[in-house]
């Protein structure tokens, strides 16, 4: 843990863990990363393959089938968030109790297609309506805990902005991104940390914590957000 994150640890809106290794949380979870395993394979053949191919063609057709079904079929990530060993896991971490919040995704995301990897922004900014949908997070602090399935480098792990005033962005609506993207103008980013690494390297951060997909590198990133929320 960096000293300058201390000051703000207790502040879960803007926390950020540092890269942590959730493997021991993850080894209870085979059930579900074996059904994402056989999904992948079933669509991309296998992920060592796909790299070696640059296996692109119909890729708009393998992400949307790739993440309807495990993301609202077999709803896996909900599955994941629910274990009490997650739970455990991030409750130990935050020191604080947590409940699981209703919206958990896997991520798909692929080189050469824009709508799979995102500009800088704050989750909490990127879903109008929310509020409306689960009044419950008016009054709550909501943190994520990504993961990354599969190795991860800097060049596709995912990035945090550091040492940037704590405040809420702007979010513009952009065609295939939606909300994931900050107005960031007027504003430079001199530090950032992107976390990567083997298979469960994993971060967690809140929901107002600057962060966007790392650029540049032709490997898929296969990963998961957890949420969860503790009310204030």
């Amino acid at each position: 843990m960096h000293t300058h994150y201390q000051k703000i640890k207790m502040n879960l809106d803007y926390y950020y863990s540092g890269k942590i290794n959730s493997y021991e949380a993850y080894r209870y979870c085979n059930n579900e990363l074996n059904e994402i395993d056989e999904i992948l394979k079933l669509n991309t053949l296998n992920i060592e393959e796909f790299n070696e191919k640059n296996h692109y063609e119909n890729l708009e057709e393998i992400w949307r089938e790739v993440m309807k079904k495990v993301n609202n079929e077999l709803r896996i990530p909900d599955r994941i968030a629910r274990k009490k060993e997650i739970i455990d896991f991030v409750e130990t971490l935050l020191q604080k109790k947590v409940h699981v919040f209703p919206v958990n995704m896997f991520r798909f995301n692929m080189p050469k297609y824009e709508r799979s990897r995102v500009a800088w922004h704050q989750d909490s900014q990127t879903w109008p309506g929310i509020y409306d949908t689960y009044p419950i997070l008016k009054n709550s602090e909501i943190v994520t805990f990504w993961t990354g399935l599969t190795k991860t480098d800097d060049k596709n792990g995912l990035a945090f902005a550091l040492d940037l005033p704590l405040k809420n962005f702007q979010h513009e609506f952009s065609e295939g991104q939606g909300y994931f993207n900050a107005n960031l103008e007027g504003i430079e980013i001199k530090s950032e940390e992107t976390i990567y690494g083997d298979p469960f390297t994993s971060v967690i951060f809140g929901q107002n914590r600057l962060h966007r997909t790392a650029f540049g590198s032709l490997l898929p990133r296969i990963s998961i957000d957890l949420r969860f929320y503790r009310e204030k």
